[in-house]
Order: C-alpha cells, then structure tokens, then sequence
C-alpha cells in the first residue's frame, strides 16, 4: 500500500501567500513525514506517468494537457490522475479549459495527497517538479517525448521528478514546473530538495526514488537531468 506524505490545511485565497507556516503542528510533531513517506509519495507519481506511457504507446505530454493550439491548459498533475487513483476529480476538469476557468479554478483547491510531499505548504500547491525543455526528461509545452531513441540515456539515467523546496511550489494544476536548459551558463534553478537535508528526492522514468547528494556539483547535476549526453550514471557515487 502507498503511505502518503500528510498534507496540513492551509486557508486559501485568490493570490498565493507571501509566507509559509513552517511551524510543526501537534500531528505532525506526533507522525512526522520521514524521507520514506516522501520516496512513496514520489513512486506514486512515478507509477502513473509509466502507466500513461504505457497507454499512449511510448509517449507522455509531459509538460501538460494541450489543446488543439498545442498550448498548455492543465499540468502533467491532472493528466495523470485517472492513474494516482483520482479518476473522480480527474472528470470534473474541463482539458478545453485553462487551469484558471471558472470550472477548474476552484477544483486548485482539492489538491490529492500526492502531489505534494510535505505538511508545511499552503494547500493547491505542490512540491513535485519535472524537468522540460529541449534535453529534458520532458519536452516543451505540447511536445511529445518519446521512449526510444529520444530518451538515449535509458530510463534508469533519466530523472523526470524532482523535489523542491517549499517556496519553489507551483499551483498543482498549473503548466508549469522547472525550465531545464543545459546550455545556460549560469541557470535559475529551484532550490533542489528540502532545507536542512543533505540530499535530494528524485525520481527515474523506471520508476525508481533516490538520494541525491546536495553537493554533487553543476556538472553532476547536468548528466542527470539531461535525457540524452550519452553520460552513464554512477548512482552509487551520488546516492547519499
């Protein structure tokens, strides 16, 4: 059975809140979420993405549900829920529709457990990022990206989940993750992972969660996130 990452209940408003309450509540001081929790959470999202994969024959719009302009309405959150056991909220979405319409706005609010991995965020938003972008596990808006031979890294060397740090959170149905580029020199990057922890979650595109060192360095970090250099990685050596 999956064991979900606990998320508190934080009153939402029509703007996004200027801070986060980090403070434990007496429940999460009681069960605090440990990595492990997180690792699950991460494999659940993991699990539903190989499962549209497998549906739409080697192909995963990555990125979010487009439309017939190609430009993105909906994230890859809402695309795979009939596959993270959210069938039900899955069908009250419009895909015609923006994830700001006035029948998916309000659904930001009704965030499943999976999409995020952690108590202290605000609900609606989610902590779970993909890479996209042209060398990314995911193209860009509306792109397909397929298994073979386009993935030349093999699905066990490309990272197509990443946990971020609260403030680096996005809208869970928003279109929108973490821009990756490979040939930016000096790239603004979310902070990868959470304060105060030496590692950082990631997940494969064969579905498996790993520990990733803080301290890998650029270039590291730059083989794991770029789908196709041809770069072999040694996992041992950047696992925490």
């Amino acid at each position: 059975m999956i064991e979900f990452a606990r998320q508190s209940n934080v009153d939402d408003g029509e703007t996004e809140p200027d801070t986060i309450n980090d403070e434990p509540t007496d429940w999460q001081q009681m069960f605090p979420v440990t990595w492990e929790n997180r690792a699950n959470t991460l494999r659940h999202n993991l699990q539903a993405i190989e499962s549209v994969f497998d549906l739409n024959k080697s192909y995963f719009n990555g990125n979010a549900i487009p439309h017939d302009d190609r430009q993105p309405r909906l994230s890859w959150r809402v695309a795979t829920l009939p596959y993270a056991e959210a069938n039900d909220l899955y069908m009250r979405f419009a895909t015609s529709e923006t994830w700001q319409s006035t029948t998916n706005k309000p659904l930001l609010d009704e965030a499943p457990l999976h999409v995020s991995t952690i108590d202290a965020i605000p609900a609606g938003l989610s902590n779970i990022l993909t890479p996209y972008g042209p060398q990314a596990a995911f193209g860009e808006a509306g792109d397909r990206v397929m298994l073979a031979p386009d993935l030349l890294d093999g699905l066990a060397d490309t990272v197509c989940l990443i946990e971020v740090a609260a403030e680096h959170a996005v809208p869970w149905t928003r279109p929108v993750d973490f821009k990756f580029n490979a040939n930016e020199e000096a790239p603004n990057w979310p902070a990868f992972g959470l304060p105060d922890e030496p590692f950082v979650l990631v997940g494969t595109l064969d579905g498996k969660v790993h520990r990733v060192r803080k301290d890998i360095g650029h270039e590291a970090w730059l083989r794991l996130l770029n789908r196709a250099d041809g770069e072999e990685i040694d996992w041992e050596e950047l696992e925490y």
